[in-house]
């Protein structure tokens, strides 16, 4: 039997690596805007520019987070002109190979309120609109104009999401269909130091 983490397989095998438990699936990466997150054995500190990896069941207790679609803003929190509607949550990043998605899911199961900060393009707002988040962080439309006018979006990562595009055909939200429209994709790391806003969103 190939049961436990590679800890426990040590012990029983010569080769730790046939765990069938990930490491990673139980561990997830957040941070803050202040540095400081109240989880549910104390209160931990970060420096500016970092985060902190822990186990999710240490999230427990939150009521609502933030969800980074990128790993790059968790290491660059303090670049985002954050609305203060979400300044103050813990941000929790979505997930890599590193960081599971299994795990963010357990996270998930237990918080009430999800508000997701995507890539402003199809793909980011449908991974927003699956996860069932009660509102959305996007660039306001002043930002947006200025990063397609310096030439900071991504046409053809908009071109590449053909499933996603699909999937928001049947989304009636004036912004999902101005992005359609207007062909845009604006990655997050484009959005840093611009005016963003939240939006609620409807139930799916």
């Amino acid at each position: 039997q190939l049961k436990g983490d590679r800890l426990a397989l040590a012990k029983r095998s010569r080769n730790e690596k046939l765990s069938l438990f990930k490491t990673a699936d139980r561990i997830v990466m957040i941070a803050s805007l202040s540095g400081q997150l109240k989880l549910a054995s104390g209160v931990y500190s970060h420096p500016v520019g970092g985060s902190i990896s822990v186990p999710a069941e240490e999230l427990r207790d939150l009521d609502a987070v933030l969800m980074i679609e990128n790993q790059a803003v968790m290491y660059a929190v303090h670049e985002y002109r954050w609305p203060h509607e979400v300044e103050h949550l813990p941000m929790l990043f979505r997930g890599s190979p590193q960081i599971t998605p299994a795990a963010v899911a357990k996270v998930l199961s237990g918080v009430s309120r999800v508000v997701c900060f995507p890539d402003y393009d199809p793909q980011g707002w449908m991974n927003t609109l699956t996860t069932r988040a009660e509102s959305i962080v996007v660039p306001s439309a002043h930002a947006i104009e200025e990063i397609v006018a310096e030439e900071w979006d991504k046409p053809q990562d908009y071109e590449n999401q053909h499933v996603a595009r699909e999937w928001l055909g049947k989304v009636d939200i004036p912004q999902v269909r101005d992005m359609l429209e207007r062909k845009l994709a604006l990655s997050q790391e484009s959005m840093a130091g611009m005016e963003l806003e939240v939006l609620s969103l409807p139930r799916m």
